[in-house]
């Protein structure tokens, strides 16, 4: 639960303040547009980019150029889209929540080690709102709906934010509740709704267990972030083990260790993809992938674990590429399940 229970605070963003034309032609004066820029044969547009020759007059009438859109936000354009949620109704929460459900309702419901989409949509919105919330650190950053997306951990993001997987995307909701609801909220909301439905899955499986009331405890008020430099670099990077863990959850976020243990069983939905993080397979067996179930604590612990080095297989030598190391079921019936994995962060 604490994967959605988390809302933090965090101060207003601003844009970074840039320099006017009159600040710009002091510093020409000052002698900022010296020998080295005027002598350079690269283009204006690459000298430009130094510091010592942004007061040099080729570079002020230069066009500036369009702000290129990497977060949430900017991504999930919606006309009359606000900031802050002023009210929300339980109607209105039940109403995200049922679009919600009802996108994951239309996939193809197919589960086996090759594909399973609705565990793939299901596990993408979950990561997406953990991101979210996992760049919080010295009060900045938290539940506000802002992420770098070309920040390489956030690859795989935009398919169910905005692109659309198998046809599902959050935006496609989202424009139905822009205009009252603010996007920090919503992703909020969206990964209640797919805890819930995947809770459903289990229950039918076993009626025992109990369904979640997560509306009983949902809290409006985030206010959406439209920049956010400073989220890039914050999550744990899974190589890291303990420390990583250590750093991100304890530290920075203030969670307990038990608390940062319930928070790592996000990862019983959905699975990781070579071609987002470099890691490959599932963290449960396909089927449990889409089921809100204790399966990933139990398959931790129930299971014998070997290491499997170098799974997106880089070249020696290879500098611009990061190894990926990952532990692989290794017990008697091994080829049975051989796309179920950890990483070291789940082991710590």
């Amino acid at each position: 639960l604490l994967v959605v229970g988390v809302a933090v605070g965090y101060p207003g963003s601003a844009s970074m303040p840039s320099m006017d034309a009159s600040s710009a032609t002091i510093l020409a004066a000052e002698g900022k547009c010296g020998k080295r820029c005027m002598n350079s044969k690269k283009p204006w547009e690459t000298k430009c980019s130094i510091s010592c020759c942004s007061g040099c007059d080729e570079c002020l009438k230069l066009p500036e150029k369009p702000v290129e859109a990497h977060t949430p936000y900017q991504l999930m354009t919606c006309e009359g889209s606000v900031l802050t949620t002023e009210s929300l109704t339980l109607g209105d929460y039940d109403a995200i929540v049922k679009s919600i459900t009802d996108g994951l309702n239309t996939l193809d419901s197919t589960c086996n080690v090759a594909k399973c989409p609705q565990a793939d949509v299901a596990g993408c919105i979950l990561r997406m709102a953990g991101h979210d919330f996992m760049d919080y650190a010295d009060g900045i950053g938290g539940a506000n709906a802002c992420t770098d997306m070309t920040d390489p951990d956030n690859a795989g993001l935009a398919a169910c934010l905005y692109a659309g997987e198998y046809g599902v995307s959050l935006r496609d909701v989202y424009v139905n509740f822009c205009t009252h609801v603010s996007l920090a909220d919503f992703l909020v909301i969206a990964a209640e709704a797919v805890i819930d439905w995947s809770r459903r899955h289990a229950v039918r499986s076993d009626p025992t267990i109990s369904t979640f009331h997560l509306e009983w405890r949902f809290r409006y008020g985030r206010r959406t972030a439209e920049y956010c430099p400073e989220s890039k670099h914050k999550l744990p990077n899974p190589e890291g083990s303990c420390s990583e863990v250590e750093r991100v959850f304890v530290q920075n976020m203030g969670l307990t260790w038990e608390e940062a243990a319930a928070l790592m069983g996000v990862h019983t939905l959905g699975r990781a993809k070579p071609e987002n993080s470099g890691y490959d397979g599932w963290w449960s067996s396909p089927e449990h992938s889409k089921t809100f179930n204790n399966n990933y604590f139990i398959s931790m612990f129930d299971t014998g674990w070997c290491q499997e080095l170098n799974v997106n297989n880089c070249s020696a030598g290879d500098d611009t590429c990061l190894m990926r190391n990952q532990w692989q079921r290794c017990e008697f019936n091994r080829d049975a399940h051989s796309h179920e994995m950890m990483l070291d962060t789940d082991m710590c």
